[in-house]
C-alpha cells in the first residue's frame, strides 16, 4: 500500500511533521519478531495522522538440488517471502510474495538436472544475496486501529516473515535443506499535524542524547535580522512547552549556527519534546519542528553522536562529514552519492564506531546521500546532506 499520510493532510491546518523509530532484526529466516516502540502521545495539541510501517530485507541463501527421477529436470527456482505484522490479534499488514519471485542468480537461465546417477545430477548455489535491501513492507495505518498507536506507553508489534522456494519440480530433492540469513531494517514513522506556524528561515534543528546527563540541541538559520530572539522550549508531555533558554540572533551573518545543552533532570522520564521559538523584533512568533527524545532508549527518532544510531554530522557540511555507525559489524563501506544516485567517492572503515569522510573534491551546491553498508550483513543505512 502506498503511504497515506498525504490523504490525511487535508485535516491539518498547520504543518505535517514526522518522527521515526527504527530497529534492525536478523535470523535464519521464517521467524516471528517481537517489536516494541513508544506510542504517540495524545497530549499537546498534535494530531496523529498516520503510522507508517516500513521494512527492507537483505537475504542470503544457500540451496542444493538433486534429481531423483529417471528423466531430465529443468526449472527456474526462486525465493519468495511473506510478511505479516500484527498488533495483538489484529493484522495490520499481510503481504504475500514481497517482492515477488526473486530468482536465485545461479539459476537465472534454465537449469537442467540429468537423470539420477548420471554426471551433473546435483547442483549447489550460494551463498548469494537474493534480496539486497529490498522493500518488503510499506504500509500506512490511517484509521481504525490507529488509535492503538496513541498513548503514553509502548506499542507492541508481532512481525512474522516466511521464506520459501518456488518452481522446484517434483522429483527434485532439496538436500541438504536450504539455509537463509535474513536481515531486516524496520521502522515505524508517526506523521502528525503541528498547528503552529513554522519558521521558514530555520534550516535545520537537531536534538540528540549526548550521554546519560545531556541532550545536545543545535540549529542553523538564515537571513538573520537584528532584534530576533531564539527561545529553547521543552515539554514533558507533548504540550505545555516551557521556556528554558533565550539566545539573541547574530545580526552580522546571513547564516548562523546555535547550540544549547539540556541537562537531564531527576524528574525527566519517558519522552521529552523540544522546539525552538523564533521571536522577531515586531513580536511575531514562529517555531521549528518538534524533536522527540526517548529517555527510555538511546534517543530514537532524533539520532546524533553518542546515540548509538546511524548519524552524520555536521549537516550541512563543508569539506567533510563524520559518520557514526550503528551497532553491528565492525567493517563498513561508506559511499557518497549524488542526487541521481551516481557514486562520487567510497571509503571503508574497520573496527571503529565512527569515521571521518573527507571530500576528495569540493562538492557543488545540492543534495547528496551517504550510504553506509555493513560488509558482513550487507545491510545499509542512508542519510542525506545539503551543500549550500
Amino acid at each position: 500500500m502506498a503511504p497515506q499520510h498525504s490523504a490525511a493532510q487535508a485535516s491539518c491546518s498547520g504543518t505535517v511533521q514526522s518522527v521515526t523509530y527504527d530497529t534492525a532484526i536478523s535470523s535464519s529466516g521464517s521467524t516471528t519478531y517481537a517489536l516494541s516502540f513508544p506510542q504517540y502521545p495524545t497530549t499537546g495539541g498534535y494530531t496523529l495522522l498516520s503510522a507508517v510501517l516500513v521494512a527492507n530485507a537483505t537475504t542470503t541463501a544457500i540451496v542444493s538440488f538433486a534429481n531423483t527421477t529417471g528423466s531430465i529436470q529443468d526449472f527456474y527456482p526462486e525465493l519468495d517471502r511473506k510478511e505479516s505484522i500484527k498488533s495483538g490479534a489484529t493484522t495490520l499488514v499481510n503481504v504475500n510474495n514481497s517482492p515477488s519471485g526473486n530468482y536465485l542468480d545461479g539459476f537465472n537461465d534454465e537449469v537442467y538436472l540429468t537423470p539420477m546417477g548420471m554426471a551433473g545430477d546435483h547442483i549447489t548455489d550460494g551463498p548469494e544475496i537474493v534480496y539486497n535491501n529490498d522493500p518488503v513492507v510499506y504500509d500506512s495505518i490511517i484509521n481504525g486501529v490507529l488509535t492503538s498507536f496513541k498513548g503514553s506507553g509502548t506499542m507492541s508489534l508481532s512481525y512474522q516473515t516466511k521464506i520459501s522456494l518456488n518452481n522446484v519440480n517434483i522429483g527434485v530433492d532439496q538436500t541438504p535443506a536450504p539455509t537463509f540469513s535474513d536481515n531486516i531494517s524496520f521502522s515505524l514513522t508517526y506523521y502528525f499535524c503541528n498547528p503552529v506556524t513554522l519558521a521558514e528561515n530555520i534550516l535545520t534543528f537537531s536534538a540528540y542524547r549526548e550521554n546519560t546527563a545531556t541532550i545536545a540541541l543545535s540549529w542553523i538559520s538564515t537571513k538573520e535580522q537584528a532584534g530576533r530572539k531564539y527561545v529553547v522550549e521543552v515539554s514533558r508531555a507533548g504540550g505545555d512547552f516551557e521556556d528554558i533558554s533565550t539566545q539573541n540572533a547574530d545580526p552580522v551573518d546571513q547564516d548562523a549556527t546555535y547550540a544549547y545543552n539540556y541537562s537531564i533532570g531527576a524528574a525527566d522520564r519517558g519522552q521529552l519534546f523540544f522546539r525552538i521559538k523564533q521571536v522577531d523584533a515586531d513580536g511575531r512568533a514562529s517555531y521549528s519542528e518538534v524533536r522527540i527524545i526517548n529517555l527510555g532508549g538511546s534517543g530514537l527518532g532524533s539520532g546524533g553522536p553518542g546515540s548509538g544510531d546511524f548519524f552524520i554530522y555536521p549537516n550541512p557540511p563543508t569539506s567533510y562529514i563524520n559518520v557514526q555507525f550503528p551497532a553491528g559489524g565492525p567493517d563498513w563501506q561508506v559511499d557518497i552519492l549524488s542526487a541521481d544516485g551516481g557514486l562520487i567517492q567510497r571509503n571503508t572503515f574497520h573496527n571503529t564506531s565512527t569515521g571521518r569522510v573527507d571530500f576528495i573534491r569540493a562538492l557543488a551546491s545540492g543534495t547528496y546521500f551517504v550510504r553506509a553498508t555493513d560488509l558482513q550483513s550487507v545491510q545499509s543505512r542512508t542519510a542525506s546532506f545539503v551543500i549550500r
